[in-house]
């Protein structure tokens, strides 16, 4: 079920965050798949979260949520 699996060169882009303190899901499969987006050429962001986890970062990480938008008004 990962996302690193289902990544091919129309790839839509991809604009991943990942808390740096995260045990549920390490930051290597976000990595992973950053890499993989790489490999295929997909236009993609990659903005690791500093001091938060799982849960945290989507609750409290305000910077990660104006690089989205931004991102996405990019696109």
């Amino acid at each position: 079920a990962s996302p690193v699996s289902r990544v091919t060169a129309k790839s839509p882009p991809t604009f991943i965050y990942h808390g740096e303190n995260d045990i549920l899901v390490h930051i290597e499969q976000s990595e992973m798949l950053a890499e993989k987006l790489k490999q295929h050429k997909v236009e993609h962001e990659f903005y690791r979260v500093p001091v938060l986890e799982h849960v945290t970062v989507y609750f409290f990480s305000a910077e990660s949520i104006k690089r989205g938008v931004d991102f996405i008004k990019r696109h």
